[in-house]
């Protein structure tokens, strides 16, 4: 395990016990401000793996504004056959967190796909959504509070 604390984010890899480079899990926890005000859609282009492949096949298992979990299936990247990436992006009150799996495998067994994927989906993993603002601005105070009734 390689783990990269820095100012605003925190960052791990695991590699699985008894297996190769050819597989790794990874976290990024990231607290800047500038990721808490991109949609899912943004945040999955920015923290998904960008692989330079002959052929790419994303699917979403699930897609909400704060949360998106993803199958990545690529082939003939860098010399190796075939890539599999498993990724969850949640963005929380404090931070984006952005949990994924990757294997430089071809024969990859679906049941152990099935056991990452329900790793990944059940990881304690702050979906919140972003944190309202400390001070509104009057307008964001006056358009919340409610009409005066007329009689």
């Amino acid at each position: 395990m390689s783990q990269a604390p820095r100012p605003n984010s925190y960052s791990a890899t695991f590699l699985p016990k008894q297996r190769t480079i050819q597989e790794r899990m990874w976290i990024q926890i990231l607290r800047q401000p500038e990721f808490q005000s991109k949609s899912i859609d943004q945040l999955l282009e920015i923290l998904r793996p960008h692989f330079i492949c002959k052929s790419d096949d994303l699917t979403v298992f699930k897609k909400t504004p704060t949360e998106i979990v993803f199958e990545e299936k690529h082939s003939f990247c860098y010399g190796r056959p075939y890539r599999l990436s498993v990724g969850r992006i949640t963005r929380g009150r404090g931070s984006v967190s952005y949990y994924a799996y990757r294997a430089d495998r071809v024969d990859l067994p679906q049941p152990h796909v099935d056991f990452i994927l329900k790793a990944i989906n059940h990881a304690s993993l702050d979906s919140s959504g972003p944190s309202e603002p400390a001070n509104p601005s009057p307008a964001a105070s006056a358009a919340s509070s409610p009409a005066p009734s007329v009689h």
